[in-house]
């Protein structure tokens, strides 16, 4: 069995490393994009997928809730985990940009306007894929777990930089 998921260092791995834990043993699926979560889980029978559903900040994942419905998956178990996002940056590099899905650029919006108010914020597919993009590029800020951050050889600047105490409701799907 499969647990599709989006992206390796991005919160919904948490949420989908819990997910196993309610629905048996197997084997995490780390996918690019939510569409391929939901292909993934609806081609396989035998697998289950991760999306998430809302922040308590940035509110619902309209485009997530849209694949549900798109693909006739069945909702099984809603998880909640608690988002504790941290500013990374690549060691000597400048600050000029911040990399990071876009539903984490709103809930850090207080901090980035009062303490980087010329970044340009960059929206991608995920938290995790920001820090890769700032790995791979060695310059920016992204936003993202503290432990993939520092994985990825990225240097904290601060830790829970949310507007407020932050949760994300994630849905796990089947088919």
């Amino acid at each position: 069995m499969n647990m599709n998921y989006l992206d390796i260092g991005s919160f919904t791995e948490l949420a989908a490393i819990k997910a196993l834990g309610l629905v048996g043993n197997g084997e995490l699926n780390p996918l690019d994009s939510p569409r391929e979560v939901a292909i993934a889980t609806k081609d396989d029978k035998n697998s289950y997928g991760v999306l998430a559903h809302e922040n308590s900040i940035a509110g619902i994942v309209k485009e997530n809730d849209a694949l549900v419905e798109e693909f006739g998956l069945i909702i099984v178990h809603k998880i909640i985990i608690p988002i504790i996002p941290c500013l990374g940056i690549y060691p000597g590099s400048r600050d000029d940009f911040v990399y990071s899905h876009p539903k984490a650029l709103a809930q850090c919006s207080d901090f980035l306007n009062s303490n980087y108010p010329t970044a340009q914020q960059i929206g991608v597919s995920s938290t995790a894929k920001g820090i890769q993009m700032v790995r791979e590029g060695k310059s920016g800020l992204a936003i993202g777990r503290k432990d993939y951050l520092i994985r990825q050889g990225l240097e904290i600047l601060a830790e829970g930089i949310a507007n407020r105490e932050s949760y994300t409701e994630f849905y796990v799907v089947k088919s």
